[in-house]
């Protein structure tokens, strides 16, 4: 986005400041904003589906749906409760809009409405209304500098662009690494208890079950090994950098395989490892993917 007059003259700077553990006002309202154009959206998905949505019982209705999940499953409150509260807006705005709400439980309300609807709205009109509101929601919180973008269902700290294009490319397939990368995201993007551990070494994980059900092998080592002995082309130098991060995840003292030495902890591993082990080991699983895909 350019920027504005105001920002072109040096009347206002713009904020180079990445916003995070918060939610200011400004991105409240684009989520409300955006939640509303999912109603119409929906709407006009149940249209095409149903025919005249003025004729189909309300609560026939997509966007209802959401809001009875939202309020029996997520809020935990009586269905009855929905028909009798005298909200002045919108259920769902109206609890992204209050300040009394924790600013994570307002990205797991977030999370769970993309679950929902990824779960149980599966023809294709919904579908692209499922696709429409990930990707304007992505849109708002990169033009306010809102820390956080959605992934693969996860709102997850990670905004640089070429970082999610490696994920989104590692989860997206139907296999057993990207089960362990899915793991790994959803550990590494928990709040407000995020678990970093474990991210690190479901992030691991992926690329030992990759080479292990490449090779049958059952330990990361020989594994590589017997890919190279198959014809795998990679640098020995770059082969001994993942051979050391895997034995970093096997040393006692991370207590990522293992448990902690001592009740205080010998070392805990930091939103920065579990970031970088996150974004390492998809782009490696994508690359051994394309090195090996004319292997035998």
């Amino acid at each position: 986005m350019k920027q504005l007059f105001s920002e072109r003259m040096g009347y206002e700077k713009p904020s180079d400041i990445v916003i995070r553990e918060s939610m200011p006002r400004e991105v409240m309202n684009a989520i409300s904003s955006t939640i509303s154009l999912l109603s119409n959206d929906l709407d006009d998905a149940d249209y095409q589906l149903l025919g005249d949505i003025q004729t189909v019982p309300y609560y026939d209705l997509s966007y209802y749906k959401l809001k009875i999940a939202f309020w029996t499953e997520f809020l935990n409150k009586k269905y009855r409760t929905l028909l009798d509260n005298d909200f002045q807006e919108d259920e769902l705005t109206h609890y992204i809009s209050d300040n009394r709400i924790a600013w994570y439980k307002k990205l797991d309300c977030i999370e769970f409405l993309i679950d929902y609807m990824t779960e149980n709205f599966v023809d294709d009109f919904r579908k692209n209304v499922i696709e429409k509101f990930i990707v304007k929601l992505n849109y708002h919180f990169e033009r306010l500098r809102y820390g956080y973008r959605i992934i693969d269902g996860c709102c997850t700290d990670i905004t640089s662009d070429e970082e999610i294009s490696s994920i989104l490319e590692a989860v997206s397939a139907d296999d057993t690494p990207a089960t362990h990368l899915k793991k790994a995201l959803s550990h590494y993007s928990h709040r407000p208890d995020p678990d970093y551990a474990n991210s690190i070494k479901e992030s691991i994980t992926a690329i030992e079950a990759y080479c292990r059900e490449k090779t049958g092998e059952s330990t990361f080592g020989p594994a590589l090994n017997k890919l190279q002995s198959k014809g795998l082309t990679i640098n020995p130098q770059m082969k001994s950098a993942f051979e050391k991060l895997y034995n970093y995840t096997n040393d006692k003292t991370t207590g990522i395989r293992h448990a902690m030495l001592d009740a205080s902890g010998t070392y805990k591993p930091s939103a920065d490892e579990a970031y970088f082990m996150l974004i390492a080991s998809s782009a490696f699983v994508n690359y051994l993917k394309k090195k090996t895909s004319c292997l035998k």
